[in-house]
């Protein structure tokens, strides 16, 4: 079964704002646990702390990206997540996958006592850098089978040429090893 995603195109200064502030807020999470983990610890290995800090705050989904001639296609597993709980935001050279998932707490009987639960709340946060830009009003976000997939046609990018106009130097060089000692010092 196929289920829409939430698609965002960041288009006006507003939604691009919210965005770069989602993200902002993502890495000071992350900075914040970095730091516990170094206190906890006494280890100073910043980046395996950075690390350690992004797989305890957000599940990171393994993902493939595919290219045809025409279309890129992100195909990311979201085991868990419902479609209402991913948002996509796509810009022209990179998407990002944003969810959360809250496991519901049922009621305790008295007679039950939990040793140890892993139903807890997850959250999803990765993004990728497109290696080639993308129409962001031609992209669809797709949930099927716990995978979500983002398709979207290439942008059509040619190269333009430049001309650069070449002039004169002011005075011509008598020698051309003096011109060449004077420019290496």
């Amino acid at each position: 079964m196929k289920l829409p995603v939430k698609l965002t195109r960041p288009t006006t200064p507003e939604t691009f704002r919210s965005l770069i502030h989602r993200l902002d807020e993502a890495m000071e999470q992350i900075r914040h646990r970095a730091f516990e983990i170094f206190q906890e610890t006494g280890k100073d290995a910043h980046l395996e702390n950075w690390f350690k800090a992004e797989r305890d705050l957000f599940c990171v989904p393994a993902a493939e990206m595919k290219e045809t001639e025409t279309e890129l296609q992100l195909r990311i597993a979201v085991p868990g997540f419902a479609a209402e709980n991913l948002e996509v935001s796509i810009l022209p050279e990179m998407i990002t996958v944003e969810g959360e998932v809250s496991e519901k707490k049922e009621e305790k009987k008295e007679e039950e006592t939990t040793v140890f639960s892993e139903l807890n709340e997850r959250r999803l946060f990765r993004q990728f850098t497109l290696p080639k830009p993308i129409l962001t009003d031609e992209a669809k976000a797709v949930l099927e089978n716990g995978y979500l997939v983002v398709t979207a046609h290439k942008a059509k990018v040619e190269p333009m040429p430049t001309k650069v106009p070449v002039t004169a130097a002011s005075k011509p060089a008598a020698e051309p090893e003096k011109a060449m000692a004077a420019a290496r010092s």
